[in-house]
């Protein structure tokens, strides 16, 4: 169920960057829910058309390799969702994997709360709680978090300031001295 989530995921981001029709429909369609229950004084104009640009943009960013650049980003979800179910397999539980997904996007909604940076904390708790509704124990739960965060975030965290002294240790010496 998870390969076809992603599978799809991967379907739609495609069907998004190459035509028009679903996106400027989803707009539109965004547009009228908005405005019929937010009731704003001035109502929401050209949302289809924004979304648009919006993608335009993206795909004028990301140029020939835009296709590329989906299945690549499929692909890095695809992996984090496999090493927080590694995670939960380390210790030992064998929750479905249909709920550990569902905890995962969950938890990914949460992440877009900008109330810590990197989500710290909030997604530990988030992603912990939703792991045990899908039926992982409560210490097995927060071990498989505590391990899957520090895989997937402190780890290519500590990875970034080698990055960068390899970058500038490259390109300092192509560029010469000041």
């Amino acid at each position: 169920m998870g390969l076809g989530g992603f599978v799809l995921f991967a379907m739609c981001g495609l069907i998004v960057l190459a035509t028009d029709k679903p996106l400027a429909m989803f707009g539109r369609i965004v547009q009228r829910v908005w405005n019929a229950l937010a009731r704003p004084k001035k109502p929401l104009r050209g949302f289809d058309r924004r979304l648009l640009e919006e993608r335009d943009a993206i795909r004028t960013a990301l140029g020939e390799k835009w296709r590329q650049a989906v299945l690549l980003t499929t692909a890095r979800l695809a992996f984090d969702y496999a090493s927080l179910l590694f995670a939960l397999r380390a210790t030992g539980s064998e929750p479905r994997p249909s709920l550990v997904l569902l905890a995962y996007a969950a938890t990914g909604i949460l992440g877009f709360l900008p109330i810590t940076p990197g989500g710290l904390g909030i997604i530990e708790a988030g992603l912990s709680s939703m792991l045990i509704l899908a039926g992982v124990s409560p210490n097995k739960a927060f071990l498989a978090t505590l391990a899957y965060r520090l895989c997937s975030y402190w780890l290519p965290l500590m990875a970034g300031p080698v990055a960068y002294f390899l970058f500038r240790r490259r390109y300092r010496a192509k560029a010469g001295p000041r």
